[in-house]
């Protein structure tokens, strides 16, 4: 990282940080470079306390579903047993590498899969090589990457995600010796003391710090005999609690406004509430109904999970490996004729015949003060038809390396919404770090003939010199057949306004036809759509403006279609309105002509 970076990233955290942060953080970083200075001399020893074998003996674990792990392992005479690292998939380039493909595989977590491989029936006959594959990697790892040196001591959170790990070979590995038992304790000691000295709080709160609370709370709890390690387990209770109503919000959804982050958040709570509740260290009722509400949200998004924010595809335990939960709540937040709305976190969904999915994002930029896994995406849309993807939002691509791609991801241009004056919503300070944010204000009906109009307006264009207001409406008629996307921008001045809609990879684009319609179809699936005011472009993969790129999984990148409208004048004369037909396209639009659901 530059120089310039780095006092642009501390210039910002100072701007946010109020007297404690700056005293937590001075602390923080004099302790942990006293560490590893006395490390680096030899002088340096943190022994754990003793633990009694009585004493582990009953900690019990949490419980984990297995969905299709048989496929991940392999087996064979050479390498008896085997999982993916779970490496990133980084493509060749010439960007710097991202930190983010060494992190993931040290999260052990393909140890976890072996360890719970033993207990599948089509593993019975080989669960000694299974053991003893396990046992071999994790040591191996431990002896190459000793405490407190390298990459992987430098993010508190990476050492709350390997601690589950620690705690499930030293339960459940049979036949360990005495030096194997007292290593897994030295290195679960040695990453809870890390975590309690380095723990994400103030502006730095976020999914970090739950899962660092997991792994306070699971290596305090082997250490709870020592009366000093016992505020491991305490703090991590408490921070538990709090960032429950800090992440989770009322209506279930997430602060952080990235949905797979939701995810692992919600799996994070779901271990650490079933480990706290079993082994009876703290009643964790009053967490639940806010967790179950994060279900019930992501639910109600369906399948597949639309890749709103920020994703690095992690996960709390490891792919096809989850903790067990309960059944989500029917109840939700308010739900009228196929249309669902998360008024706390800003998102409408949608479900319409035929097999149509809308999302609508109506909220906020993310958490603040930082923002730091939100995208300036406010009014964007996706749109799936029988599971089959057609207006997407492109994902995230990955975090490092490549700060042009990073800055393209996260921007405005890169979601199904209007971009001014080739800004974003938004100002991007760092990779990560937004100011300037955008506050978004909603009026959505629901009509007693069953049809739906959803409309919302956001204030990030008010920062230009002319500034400018993006309000949005969708309309969508009883039996309709379609939808209507409408935007006007009341204000000041003459700009330039740019519509964008981003398709899946799948969908093939034909058209226009003489009316202006084009077909996307996507293998069996088919939707039609067309702006009035403006005729649309096609673009695939461009590099210079970049334009027409996807990434399902983080750090792999693709080419996809956009379609994008642009209208250069007075903001009072600027508008955009798109006509969406799911079955048929000139019916739709005769339909659209006699309304009077605009305007």
């Amino acid at each position: 990282m530059s120089i310039k970076v780095t006092l642009k990233i501390l210039s910002s955290r100072f701007k946010t940080s109020c007297f404690s942060e700056v005293v937590h953080r001075i602390h923080s970083l004099i302790t942990w470079n006293s560490v590893k200075m006395q490390y680096r001399l030899g002088v340096g020893n943190l022994p754990p306390p003793k633990v009694s074998s009585a004493h582990l003996q009953v900690i019990k674990l949490p419980d984990l579903i297995c969905e299709d792990i048989v496929n991940w392992i392999s087996l064979g005479p050479k390498s008896p047993a085997t999982t993916p690292l779970l490496s990133i998939a980084t493509p060749h380039s010439d960007t710097a590498p991202d930190i983010r493909s060494l992190w993931e595989p040290a999260r052990l977590q393909h140890i976890t899969a072996l360890l719970a491989a033993r207990h599948q029936p089509e593993f019975s006959e080989h669960v000694s090589p299974i053991q003893n594959a396990a046992k071999t990697k994790l040591f191996d790892w431990l002896r190459e990457n000793p405490f407190p040196f390298g990459i992987h001591y430098s993010c508190a959170m990476e050492c709350g995600l390997r601690i589950p790990v620690l705690l499930r070979a030293l339960l459940e590995l049979p036949n360990l010796d005495a030096s194997e038992r007292s290593a897994l304790l030295q290195a679960l000691f040695e990453h809870g003391w890390l975590i309690r000295n380095r723990l994400s709080l103030f502006s730095s709160l976020g999914n970090h710090t739950v899962a660092e609370s997991l792994g306070l709370i699971m290596a305090g709890q082997v250490f709870s005999e020592s009366h000093v390690e016992r505020d491991w387990l305490e703090t991590g209770i408490g921070l538990l609690e709090q960032e429950c109503e800090h992440q989770v919000l009322t209506d279930g959804g997430p602060a952080e406004q990235s949905f797979n982050y939701h995810r692992m958040v919600l799996d994070l709570y779901w271990l650490a509430v079933q480990f706290l509740e079993i082994n009876g260290i703290h009643d964790c009722s009053g967490m639940k109904p806010r967790l179950l509400a994060g279900e019930s949200f992501l639910q109600a998004l369906g399948d597949p999970l639309p890749p709103i924010g920020d994703s690095d595809d992690g996960y709390a335990v490891a792919p096809r490996l989850y903790p067990s939960k309960p059944a989500p709540s029917a109840d939700l937040p308010t739900a009228h004729k196929g249309c669902t709305v998360f008024p706390d976190t800003g998102m409408t969904v949608v479900h319409l015949p035929p097999n149509i999915r809308l999302t609508f994002d109506q909220g906020p930029l993310g958490m603040p003060p930082l923002y730091n896994h939100g995208h300036a995406d406010a009014l964007s849309i996706t749109l799936y038809r029988s599971k089959r993807a057609f207006l997407i939002d492109p994902g995230t691509y990955r975090y490092n390396g490549n700060p042009v791609l990073r800055a393209y991801f996260k921007g405005t241009r890169v979601h199904n919404t209007v971009t001014i004056d080739g800004q974003d919503q938004a100002r991007q300070v760092t990779s990560f770090i937004w100011d300037r944010p955008y506050s978004v204000q909603t009026s959505n009906e629901n009509h007693s003939c069953g049809s739906i109009r959803l409309a919302a307006s956001h204030d990030g264009y008010t920062r230009l010199n002319q500034p400018v207001h993006h309000i949005r409406l969708l309309f969508i008629p009883e039996n309709g057949g379609g939808m209507v996307v409408q935007d006007k921008f009341p204000g000041k001045g003459m700009h330039m306004f740019e519509l964008h809609y981003h398709l899946h990879p799948d969908v093939e684009v034909v058209g226009p036809n003489e009316c202006g319609w084009y077909t996307l179809t996507n293998h069996e699936e088919r939707i039609f759509i067309k702006v009035c005011q403006t005729k649309l472009k096609v673009t695939c993969g461009r590099t210079e403006p970049l334009l027409g790129w996807y990434s399902p999984a983080y750090g792999v990148l693709e080419k996809t279609h956009v379609l994008h409208g642009r209208f250069t004048g007075p903001a009072e004369k600027a508008q955009f309105t798109t006509l969406i037909s799911f079955t048929n396209p000139d019916h739709f639009e005769e339909l659209f002509k006699h309304a009077e659901y605009v305007g």
